[in-house]
């Protein structure tokens, strides 16, 4: 299945099933500022302003949708590069309900049932990183303030069930990541792309 988002003064959740499926209404949402989007077996979850918004994928639309709910611990707090696999979405975010110092955020897992899960803090504010991606047992992020200039980042990792937190490189300005099952990638602000063998 792949899922869209339409913007405008109400955005659209769609789904289709690939190639060429006929495209399919999951929900209505009031608010055109839809961002990221990540979808698990069961649930979408996007970010919005306001925080973050849980989604059943299989649910009738009567009057409009099927209910959906902003997750409590995620109020206030932006999503930055949802990234998701069948069991959970993991996430960038800003400041959770003030349980992380505000010039810092947290990646978060998201379980189908909507239960967010901190993983790891995030150093400065989580719209200055790069990028967030997944594999089948680790989280990884790139990291901009860590412990020295903004010129300065790393590139981290996390187990998806939380952990130890291991910074696996140092990186100037890396602007977005991705993995494979060999290696690392991230490219930076100099225009390079690096790669880190797993």
């Amino acid at each position: 299945m792949d899922g869209a988002t339409d913007a405008g003064d109400t955005g659209l959740l769609e789904s289709a099933s690939l190639p060429n499926g006929t495209t399919t209404l999951i929900a209505r949402v009031d608010n055109e500022f839809l961002g990221a989007l990540g979808v698990t077996a069961s649930t979408a979850f996007l970010s919005l302003p306001e925080g973050i918004l849980s989604v059943p994928l299989t649910g009738d639309l009567p009057g409009g949708g099927p209910t959906s709910s902003t997750l409590p611990g995620s109020v206030n707090s932006g999503c930055y590069g949802l990234v998701s696999d069948t069991n959970s979405a993991y996430c960038e975010t800003d400041s959770i309900n003030g349980s992380i110092t505000p010039q810092g955020g947290a990646i978060i897992s998201l379980a189908n049932d909507g239960t967010m899960t901190t993983l790891a803090p995030v150093g400065g504010s989580a719209s200055n990183n790069g990028g967030i991606a997944i594999d089948g047992t680790y989280v990884y992020w790139t990291n901009n303030v860590t412990n020295g200039p903004v010129t300065q980042g790393s590139i981290m990792r996390v187990a998806k069930s939380g952990g130890t937190v291991t910074n696996l490189a140092n990186a100037t300005l890396p602007t977005a990541i991705a993995v494979d099952a060999h290696a690392v990638y991230w490219s930076d602000k100099l225009a390079k792309i690096w790669r880190l063998a797993k």
